[in-house]
């Protein structure tokens, strides 16, 4: 190859450096979700210079371990292919109220008055469809549950539930029929019974 006074061909190597993730932009993450019964993983889209990437091409994802209870979670970004780096983004998972309308009690029943005894109830709690358990979840406790009436129940959260709820059952009361007897008719059998023992001995 000629041009002008020179002659011949230079080759010269260059290095196309990987592009760090470290300065990355995300969509699709918000600050805070509420606990919902299941993992939380937010779907996310990774941008540099306004391009966007492809998960599995130029980048992989990762979570927290527990990404299910409350608290602060972790999203790790790891550069791959043409990308190298890596970028943290946090968010937290905070607790369900337990008085929000998606949360309902099942099973409650009226019950008899129980002559003085305090009156249970075996009932679940469902958030979402799933069932939640007491020992963890929540707290109960019951009100005006021994007499005749309106008795009530309140559900206090705990763990991943805050808040509470209540929730009403019937107490009914005792259908008794008695029947009356006049004191001079007992006196009377009685003389009868009596007399007859005698006249047969």
């Amino acid at each position: 190859m000629y041009f002008g006074n020179y002659s011949g061909t230079l080759i010269k190597p260059f290095v196309i450096n990987k592009c760090s993730l470290s300065q990355c932009n995300i969509d699709g993450l918000s600050s805070v979700y509420v606990f919902a019964v299941s993992p939380i993983k937010p779907i996310i889209s990774v941008f540099v210079n306004n391009r966007e990437l492809i998960n599995g091409q130029d980048y992989s994802v990762s979570y927290s371990e527990d990404c299910y209870n409350i608290g602060t979670k972790t999203i790790v970004i790891n550069g791959i292919g043409n990308y190298n780096g890596t970028a943290n983004f946090s968010y937290s998972i905070t607790a369900k109220n337990i008085a929000d309308e998606d949360v309902v009690i099942e099973g409650l029943v009226d019950k008899n008055y129980a002559l003085g005894s305090e009156i249970l109830q075996d009932f679940i709690v469902k958030h979402l469809g799933s069932i939640v358990y007491a020992s963890d979840s929540y707290s109960v406790e019951y009100s005006n549950n021994i007499n005749a009436g309106v008795a009530t129940i309140t559900i206090t959260g705990k763990g991943n539930y805050t808040g509470t709820k209540s929730f009403n059952f019937n107490i009914l009361k005792l259908n008794t029929t008695a029947e009356v007897v006049c004191a001079d008719d007992i006196i009377y059998e009685a003389n009868r019974v009596n007399l007859e023992i005698f006249n047969s001995s």
